[in-house]
């Protein structure tokens, strides 16, 4: 990767952990997310006053695919949505983070297009899955079943497939609607008018859930306030991780990279929601360290 995706990506971890403490303290349901994706696309509204142009020029396939990618945006925030009500962000957040890690380059190499993937590469995700498991011991190991099936994990491992789900498709639609347009409107415009319209599509996603679920999804009163911050830096983290695209040679290395966040938001939850730092976790911690600087290097 370049010097100037990996800021963009370190900065976008940073601030990405940042909404999740957030997301966390505000026991969030469904609702909550849809509140923060309103305004996310209210942030993004005027690129598209701006550059309208870009709109009239998307081809259907892409627009397909934003239908698709706003429903893996929506899974993720209903599952981490639930992971939060039941689990430690210090456990749930590593867990949704790195397991992307794995699931996107196996997807990729299925594809035909896992080629710059080296051995560094996949000796660091193998550590980073072995950090997650230890940082997550209690719920990928309990000793009462019910922990398997009622806690965190599961949703967080939904979480995780939803990370992937729209990491893949935004990928391949940007690099349609870059390859067309980029040398009309720049590279950061059109990037920013396709996040303004996934915006839009996880927000209906996000709607029909909560319809369709009732009372379980729509829990109780909205905190607007904790909503919004959510939501202003949930779509900061989100332009800038479209935007460090355009300088990345492979998708499956920005979304290993990204794991930084991972140390962030483990971090966060034992400074300053006070979880438990036992030995096991912060080894874990460790291991997914040694993991991140593999992936960096490879």
């Amino acid at each position: 990767m370049s010097d100037v995706a990996i800021v963009l990506i370190l900065l976008s971890a940073l601030i990405h952990a940042t909404w999740n403490l957030i997301s966390k303290r505000s026991s969030p349901w469904p609702a909550f997310f849809l509140v923060a994706n309103v305004l996310g696309t209210v942030m993004f509204s005027p690129w598209v006053i701006l550059y309208t142009g870009v709109i009239h020029r998307i081809p259907g396939t892409v627009w397909a695919m934003l239908v698709i990618t706003g429903f893996f945006q929506a899974l993720y925030c209903t599952a981490l949505a639930a992971s939060y009500r039941h689990g430690d962000l210090s456990v749930s957040y590593p867990v949704a983070r790195s397991l992307p890690v794995i699931l996107v380059p196996a997807v990729t190499v299925l594809l035909g297009r896992g080629g710059l993937l080296g051995l560094w590469f996949a000796l660091g995700a193998a550590l980073v899955l072995g950090g997650t498991a230890l940082v997550s011991l209690k719920d990928l190991f309990p000793f009462r079943r019910r922990s398997i099936t009622g806690g965190a994990f599961p949703m967080a491992l939904c979480a995780a497939i939803g990370i992937s789900g729209y990491s893949m498709i935004d990928d391949r639609a940007l690099a349609i609607i870059r390859g067309s347009m980029s040398g009309i409107y720049g590279t950061v415009p059109v990037t920013l008018v396709y996040a303004f319209l996934e915006t839009i599509s996880c927000a209906a996603w996000l709607g029909a859930f909560i319809l369709l679920g009732g009372r379980r999804f729509r829990g109780g009163r909205v905190p607007l306030g904790w909503a919004a911050g959510a939501g202003i830096l949930m779509y900061i983290t989100y332009g800038l991780v479209l935007v460090s695209m355009a300088f990345a040679r492979d998708i499956s290395l920005i979304v290993a990279f990204r794991q930084i966040s991972i140390l962030a938001g483990a971090l966060m939850g034992i400074v300053f929601l006070r979880e438990s730092a036992s030995l096991v976790k912060i080894a874990g911690l460790t291991v997914l360290f040694a993991g991140l600087v593999l992936v960096a290097v490879s």
